[in-house]
């Protein structure tokens, strides 16, 4: 899948910077799984600049080791924009089963500082939900030919994207040029997950006018 011709160099450096992740709790034989470091997203400040950011390890580590490949599938899915990467994941992506996923780096709104907190930020002030709205996703599967198979997501939810940026928090436009050119990274992929959309506007999370401080755009 080819997420723009925009992305083409960072996804280049994305595909060489790997962390190997195990499939499930350390009693069972290793099965591993490599999950890109760094991923195309937008600025928070600007939509149409594009940077980098980490995606943090904690959370998928924790919960393949409690069993749980979800949150690694939906990470790979709904943020990098790419099936997981397991074994005989050909089945479903050579004959075109499933529609292009949709990455993390389409967001199409970004809201600022959420009302609880969350993770390190005991008052969510610094965190920014960048909020997309994928059709398919993979999901885990009990089948013994593949672990992983694509599934169609249901329209009343959105995926939301949990970015923490990195300190001092500053304004794109203070940057260098050159560090325009070599997609800075800005900070962190912290978290993520479905959440039910808005009746009155489906693109956007429900309650989001009592979920977040601010909108950026």
């Amino acid at each position: 899948m080819v997420i723009g011709s925009d992305f083409s160099v960072l996804r280049g450096e994305l595909r060489q910077t790997k962390v190997p992740l195990r499939l499930g709790p350390p009693s069972q034989d290793a099965t591993w799984q490599t999950l890109p470091q760094i991923v195309p997203g937008r600025s928070p400040f600007d939509k149409a600049t594009l940077v980098g950011y980490r995606l943090s390890q904690t959370s998928i580590k924790k919960a393949l080791e409690a069993g749980r490949r979800q949150p690694l599938f939906d990470a790979m899915s709904m943020i990098v924009g790419l099936p997981p990467n397991v074994p005989n994941i050909s089945r479903w992506t050579k004959d075109g089963v499933y529609r292009p996923l949709f990455p993390f780096a389409k967001s199409h709104a970004c809201f600022r500082g959420l009302k609880r907190p969350i993770g390190e930020d005991d008052r969510g002030f610094d965190t920014f939900a960048f909020i997309t709205k994928p059709e398919w996703g993979f999901k885990a599967a009990t089948s013994m030919v593949c672990v992983a198979e694509p599934y169609q997501i249901p329209s009343d939810l959105v995926f939301v994207t949990y970015v923490r940026l990195d300190h001092p928090i500053r304004p794109l436009a203070l940057e260098t040029t050159r560090q325009f050119r070599e997609f800075p990274v800005k900070g962190m992929v912290t978290h993520w997950g479905l959440v039910e959309c808005d009746p009155v506007d489906p693109l956007l999370p429900i309650g989001h006018g009592e979920r977040y401080r601010r909108k950026m755009w």
